[in-house]
């Protein structure tokens, strides 16, 4: 066993001729296969303009005013939303999220709150209109039963409840 020598196995070292190189031009499957991908764009393209087509209130209300030029951001500067005057939006928000998480649920807002919430309705919501419909009666907190999480909602003279976001 000593005597005997202790090689390494030779390597192969592979030249282009002896490897096998892939067939750069196209055949059938590749074909089919191009075919079917461009296919797929047009598909993805033609369900993109259906996204496109369909815009939120919101979305369509930028856009309008944008074209009548009044979609630049408003100065910074006193918000007033009925009795209540705010020194910036930045205070406005920390006012009624404060509100939102401070006062208790199914009690109804005292008439200060009430006319606060009432032209934050009419002057921030982009459709007021329908979310006021026949009159408002009172504004409370409820715990919202989809989100399960505290929201404004109005209550209508109609009796009808809708909820409304601040933001």
């Amino acid at each position: 066993m000593a005597s005997e020598a202790i090689t390494e196995p030779e390597t192969a070292t592979a030249t282009t001729e002896d490897m096998e190189l892939e067939n750069p031009q196209p055949g059938p499957k590749d074909d089919a296969k191009r075919a079917r991908e461009e296919a797929d764009d047009a598909e993805v393209n033609a369900k993109k303009q259906k996204v496109e087509e369909e815009k939120s209130v919101e979305e369509e209300r930028m856009e309008k005013l944008e074209e009548d030029g009044e979609g630049k951001p408003e100065p910074e500067g006193p918000v007033v939303l009925g009795p209540k005057t705010f020194g910036s939006s930045v205070e406005m928000f920390d006012y009624f999220y404060k509100l939102l998480h401070h006062w208790p649920t199914n009690i109804n807002f005292n008439k200060y709150e009430h006319l606060v919430l009432q032209e934050l309705i009419n002057k921030g919501h982009p459709e007021p209109v329908k979310k006021i419909g026949s009159g408002i009666n009172a504004f409370e907190i409820r715990q919202h039963p989809e989100w399960k999480s505290r929201c404004f909602f109005v209550i209508r003279a109609d009796e009808s409840v809708e909820d409304f976001s601040f933001r």
